[in-house]
């Protein structure tokens, strides 16, 4: 008799059971397998290391998340502030010398 943990495979998105012979979750269509990356054994998703290899099969989250931040909206703001201070700098440059440059 199989275990319970062999029975069911657990979807990492929403841990929903599933049959073990299904690619993807019912409820959320989450891919429940991921081949490793070292030796290309198919492992459930849950899991953080190759049951082959031993190597890890998910990436760090903190790189992913500073990923994120740079593609999600923040080197607009950034790119938009710089463009605010250059054009104050300019404007600051253009009215000081039409104000204090005028000859009577």
């Amino acid at each position: 008799m199989q275990s319970e943990s062999e029975e069911t495979v657990i979807c990492a998105k929403c841990k929903q059971p599933n049959d073990p012979g299904l690619e993807r979750c019912v409820r959320c269509q989450g891919h429940l397998y991921v081949a490793c990356r070292a030796c290309g054994a198919k492992n459930q998703r849950v899991l953080t290391k190759c049951r082959s290899c031993g190597s890890a099969l998910h990436r760090i989250k903190r790189k992913r998340k500073m990923k994120n931040l740079y593609v999600e909206g923040h080197v607009w703001r950034i790119i938009v502030v710089c463009i605010l201070f250059v054009m104050g700098i300019i404007a600051w440059v253009v009215v000081r010398h039409y104000f204090f440059n005028r000859t009577v």
